[in-house]
């Protein structure tokens, strides 16, 4: 049994489909894209012959989200509203994944979050604001994972 060390990069995006309006109040309209991708290295080491291995390790996330909001006043005036969040996250974390077979196993991760955010509204009435925002978090995973 020996260490192995490896990289993990990956590329994640969700547009909710601008035909389907998500009401939030019964005169506003939300349409959100939303993406991240970035890197990640762990170490891995097996704790058991081909079964459980535990593994440390880091991700660096870019952070992209884009909002549109149509509201209608009282008056029948539409006005709309854009929101851009930028920024990163970073993550330290720490799991275990027990192998049933070699295409499939289930595990388990624990991990600090630090969140960094941008964000710049536009309002036709308002005007454009700016402001930034961070976090510090703890976060938990159950993961099942094939393997092609």
């Amino acid at each position: 049994m020996r260490p192995l060390i490896w990289a993990n990069t990956g590329v994640s995006s969700r547009l909710s489909a601008l035909s389907i309006l998500k009401p939030v109040a019964s005169n506003t309209m939300i349409f959100t894209e939303k993406s991240h991708w970035g890197p990640g290295g762990f170490y891995r080491y097996a704790l058991s012959e081909h079964r459980t291995d535990v593994y440390l390790g880091t991700r660096l996330l870019m952070l992209r989200r884009d909002e549109t909001g149509h509201e209608t006043t009282s008056m029948n005036r539409l006005h709309r509203t854009d929101s851009e969040y930028r920024g990163y996250q970073t993550s330290m974390l720490a799991g275990v994944d027990y192998y049933f077979s070699d295409a499939f196993s289930i595990g388990g991760e624990v991990g600090l979050e630090y969140t960094d955010v941008d964000v710049t509204f536009t309002n036709t009435m308002m005007g454009r604001d700016k402001t930034s925002s961070s976090d510090t978090r703890t976060r938990s995973n159950l993961i099942a994972r094939y393997y092609f």
